[in-house]
């Protein structure tokens, strides 16, 4: 955790140009003052719309460092950073060997490794480090400062991979946090345990008054003993959609009660492409109602929220609406006379509604009897690529449905130069996945 903290430290002060004021050398690669100023404040900007399950909100990295964390560098050298400096430096290769050192931390904290990837980091380390020497130190006896201790220790990493276990079974996050916790409660020296009671007791207080207040009774957790016993109802078809769990609030929905014409042509579009019938047939298998829910979890990972299904509104909720998902695009639909050639296309959009539609029976689509499915309305990015693979948007395209089973995952957004960026955890910080060593 340190040598991580110190080590985004180090390339913030110098990226800033005041590392122990030695400047920039022989060649300028500091960002310019103003533009530095300017990615404080996008960064702040930024923490509305990344899920908060992503990490905690980062402050301004250009006039607040001081209140910056390990998980708060953690957090902004790999979501914001590699995204906010694109083509600030003047020159490309800076920005590159930061990309680099992003992608040796990631895999530095995976869950695991085989021998190869464990070579090719080992590779991919020393690289980076000869980059580090060249760029900031220089080969000067004046910039020795540059080459910290912390710089020096990743060259021995992997080596202690392969000694002690991956990194993260042993780094210190959980033990400074609750040290932590402990020393801010501790108010007496000669009676700290009455101190620490005190503490436990003012803190179960207050979570009964927000409580019945704010009656929360469905968001206390469930190792406090104000937990409602009582959980809320949700959905999982571990056949169909073994990934996806259906979350509170549920509503049923009438498309003539509530208006929702466009909905039921959208899934009557879906449906008559899955089944290759006319939209008419399809609207025939579409009951008169649907069940509407607000949120999805996805297995092993986050919990989307539908914008129009999840009424929830809070002064300081950060978005966590937008999803990426994959579907089966033909290429040669544009010439009919071609050969179906079906390939996997990934998307971005806003989830809109969750909806769980038991399809009728009917004939000419093959379905023999009642057929539940979740389906998804999202309202498509017009997305394209830029020159680091990111993919970004500046306007939507249209709504339309897509099956439970094409999400991916949650993605935040960061907008930089009038444009929003996609930004999605990786790695580690994506999925939790334990292999048999076998």
């Amino acid at each position: 955790m340190h040598l991580l903290e110190n080590m985004f430290k180090n390339y913030i002060s110098l990226f800033a140009g005041d590392f122990k004021h030695l400047g920039d050398g022989s060649e300028p690669f500091s960002i310019v003052s103003r533009i530095w100023a300017e990615i404080g404040t996008a960064t702040v900007k930024a923490n509305a719309t990344i899920p908060s399950s992503f990490g905690r909100s980062i402050p301004n990295i250009a006039e607040e460092r001081v209140y910056m964390t390990a998980e708060s560098h953690l957090v902004w050298g790999t979501m914001y950073a590699p995204i906010l400096l694109r083509g600030c430096f003047t020159h490309d290769r800076y920005y590159l060997h930061w990309r680099k050192f992003i992608s040796i931390v990631e895999r530095c904290i995976g869950f695991s490794s085989n021998a190869a990837e464990r070579f090719k980091l080992r590779h991919d380390i020393r690289e980076w480090y000869t980059e580090y020497e060249r760029m900031f130190y220089q080969y000067k006896t004046e910039r020795l400062p540059t080459c910290v201790l912390t710089v020096h220790a990743w060259l021995h990493l992997v080596d202690i991979i392969e000694q002690s276990g991956p990194l993260w079974s042993y780094w210190c996050w959980v033990m400074e946090r609750f040290c932590g916790k402990l020393v801010r409660a501790v108010s007496s020296r000669k009676h700290p345990y009455s101190s620490l009671n005190r503490r436990i007791l003012e803190l179960q207080l207050t979570l009964h008054a927000i409580r019945h207040a704010y009656n929360l009774g469905d968001r206390i957790p469930p190792s406090s003993t104000m937990f409602n016993s009582e959980p809320p109802e949700t959905y999982h078809d571990i056949d169909r959609y073994e990934e996806l769990t259906l979350l509170h609030p549920k509503r049923s929905l009438s498309f003539a009660r509530d208006g929702l014409n466009d909905l039921r042509r959208r899934i009557a579009v879906h449906l008559a492409t899955v089944h290759d019938v006319s939209v008419a047939v399809a609207m025939m298998a579409i009951p008169e109602t649907i069940v509407q829910w607000g949120r999805a979890r996805i297995k092993d990972a986050d919990i989307v929220h539908s914008h129009v299904g999840y009424p929830r509104r809070e002064e300081n909720q950060r978005n966590a609406t937008f999803i990426q998902y994959e579907q089966q695009v033909d290429r040669n639909a544009r010439w009919r006379r071609r050969e179906v050639d079906m390939e996997a296309w990934t998307f971005f959009g806003r989830l809109d509604r969750i909806i769980c539609c038991e399809v009728l029976p009917n004939q000419a689509m093959g379905i023999p009897e009642p057929e539940p499915l979740i389906l998804l309305d999202v309202k498509l990015c017009n997305t394209e690529r830029d020159a680091f693979g990111f993919y970004e948007y500046s306007t939507f395209r249209y709504s339309e449905i897509v099956d439970g089973t094409c999400l991916r995952a949650l993605v935040g957004r960061i907008l930089d130069r009038d444009k929003w960026v996609f930004v999605r955890r990786q790695g580690a910080m994506e999925h939790a996945e334990f292999i048999d060593e076998e």
